[in-house]
C-alpha cells in the first residue's frame, strides 16, 4: 500500500520536473493536464484502499489526513505559481526552534516580523556567527556571539 502511493506521488514529481523551467501559465496548462488526471486517480485510489482499511492503525491516520485535507493538498495543481510541496518554507522555519533555544533572537532583540534570518541549512552554529551574515543584516548586535 505505502509503496503504491510513493509510485502515485513520485508521478507528480516527475510532471513537476518536467515543468520546473516553464513559465506559470505554462505550468499550470501542464499541471492541467498531466497533473489532474494523477491526482483524480490517487484520491480515488487512496478512497477505495481506505474503506477496506482497519480504523485506528497508522495507515488509517496518515489515510484520513489526507483526505480531510484534500483540497489543500491539489491546491497546487489548480495554479502555476504554487510549488508542489512546502520544503523551502519547512527548512526555513527548522531554524527557528534552534534560535529561540540558544537565546539567539532575544540576543539580537529580534522582533516576531524580523524572523526570516535563520541560519542557513548546513551551516553549524558557529560558521553562521562567523560567517557574517548575522552582522550583515543587525551590524553591531551581535559582535559579541560572532567572537
Amino acid at each position: 500500500m505505502a509503496k503504491e502511493a510513493l509510485v502515485r506521488i513520485g508521478q507528480l514529481y516527475a510532471i513537476e520536473e518536467e515543468g520546473k523551467d516553464l513559465s506559470c501559465a505554462a505550468r499550470k496548462q501542464l499541471r492541467a493536464e498531466k497533473s489532474q488526471p494523477v491526482l483524480n486517480n490517487l484520491h480515488d485510489w487512496l478512497t477505495k484502499v481506505r474503506a477496506r482499511t482497519a480504523n485506528g492503525g497508522a495507515s488509517a491516520k496518515a489515510m484520513d489526513y489526507t483526505l480531510r485535507r484534500w483540497a489543500s493538498f491539489i491546491r497546487y495543481a489548480e495554479t502555476g505559481h504554487l510549488p508542489i510541496d512546502n520544503n523551502v518554507v519547512e527548512n526555513c522555519i527548522r531554524q527557528l526552534p534552534w534560535a529561540k533555544r540558544t537565546g539567539c533572537l532575544q540576543a539580537l532583540n529580534v522582533q516576531d516580523k524580523e524572523l526570516p534570518l535563520f541560519r542557513p541549512a548546513g551551516y553549524r552554529q558557529a560558521e553562521w556567527f562567523k560567517s557574517g551574515r548575522m552582522v550583515k543584516r543587525h551590524p553591531g548586535k551581535i559582535a559579541d556571539l560572532a567572537k
